[in-house]
């Protein structure tokens, strides 16, 4: 099951307010691709990866500089 391991915004399916998930909240489904494609996911069980936390140091995991600094 893949969880936040940062803070959210999304509009689920049917909604039409945003909802904040936090840290540790399940992704649903729809926002799952997104949620990869913004570093915010973590997936854990068979055959899953996890993927580091955001150190806060101010650098990417390629060791640059974060550009929005």
């Amino acid at each position: 099951m893949a969880k936040f391991i940062k803070s959210f915004y999304g509009v689920p399916n049917g909604e039409i307010y945003p909802v904040r998930y936090n840290v540790g909240d399940e992704i649903p489904e729809e926002f799952l691709e997104v949620a990869e494609k913004l570093g915010a996911v973590e997936v854990s069980g068979k055959g899953g990866k996890k993927q580091r936390r955001d150190s806060g140091d101010g650098q990417g995991d390629d060791g640059q500089k974060d550009k929005t600094e």
